[in-house]
């Protein structure tokens, strides 16, 4: 869509459709790049990181995922795409974290007209509606923004599958050229340890309802897994169990990519969450701040090395 017809349509309080993105480069990255969701291992809740301390995470991951799935444009990561190349980064989806942010907003377009060889994608908000941290006439007019500046660049948003089954706005669908859900069994009460391969069963079946509500589009599982915390019931030992059934039951293909979740351990994460979710009785959740392949201090854990195993094979 040109762009002076987009801004008429927006100025008219009217939506953009999503018709008009162009998903090739998505779905050869979907084939062939190891995405991993990314925080800087150096944030804590607000605070700025620094140009050095978002390469030196940047090298770290590269040599196993060469894809970066980031869920902010400021307070540092909106240097990812910039450094993308240099540490060996093949593809970026950047991140808003708030919709209602035009600054944000405005820097995910500049970046995505400076480093067009890598950024894939652009994913407006995380699990905001849920959190009621947004509403639906703002994401929208989040995505409408972003639609009107980059027409042919693929957009989505994160959210828990219970918002694309159960609790869908209007137009939800629409608004997306590609779906990115957050599919996470630790959350079920029947999920333990020790049923990872029921685990498995049940990404399949939520996939499954997932791509039946948004036939022809790919769709990015940008969140799922178990934490790896020491000492812990979910230990690093059982992340690594988890993500190598995921390797084998979901290959990857230009219609479905998993995003691994997530790259570094986040001390900060538990008070952000309980914070975030301050509507479902925000209790902190110390798991919360093991999710990462990584130590906060860059060390990779067992998940790392089983993947890279299976994936050369015997």
């Amino acid at each position: 869509m040109p762009r002076l017809l987009a801004s008429l349509v927006l100025a008219l309080g009217l939506s953009l459709p999503a018709a008009a993105a162009d998903l090739a480069k998505l779905r050869a990255a979907f084939a062939s790049v190891r995405f991993i969701a990314y925080s800087p291992s150096a944030y804590t809740d607000g605070g700025l990181v620094g140009r050095d301390a978002i390469r030196r995470d940047l090298l770290i991951l590269a040599p196993d995922f060469d894809g970066i799935v980031t869920y902010a444009s400021d307070n540092g990561s909106e240097q990812v795409a910039a450094l993308a190349r240099e540490t060996g980064i093949r593809a970026v989806i950047l991140g808003v974290h708030n919709p209602a942010n035009t600054t944000e907003l405005d820097t995910a377009i500049r970046l995505a007209r400076e480093y067009p060889e890598v950024v894939v994608a652009i994913c407006v908000g995380n699990e905001g509606l849920i959190s009621h941290r947004y509403d639906w006439p703002t994401l929208r007019r989040g995505l409408d923004h972003v639609r009107a500046a980059l027409p042919e660049l693929p957009l989505t948003t994160g959210e828990p599958f219970v918002i694309h089954l159960e609790w869908t706005p209007p137009g939800f669908f629409d608004a997306q050229d590609f779906i990115g859900v957050n599919i996470h069994p630790l959350f079920e009460g029947w999920f333990t340890p020790d049923k990872l391969d029921a685990g498995m069963d049940y990404l399949d079946a939520i996939l499954g309802k997932v791509i039946a509500r948004a036939p022809g589009k790919p769709v990015m599982i940008k969140e799922t897994g178990v934490p790896g915390q020491p000492g812990g019931e979910w230990s690093p030992a059982v992340q690594a169990g988890f993500w190598t059934r995921v390797e084998r039951r979901f290959p990857r293909n230009g219609d479905r990519a998993f995003s691994a979740f997530e790259a570094f351990d986040a001390p900060w994460k538990p008070a952000l969450i309980a914070r975030d979710f301050k509507d479902y009785g925000g209790t902190v959740d110390p798991r919360e701040a093991y999710w990462g392949f990584y130590t906060v201090d860059g060390e990779p854990k067992p998940v790392v090395g089983q993947l890279l195993a299976q994936r050369r094979g015997p």
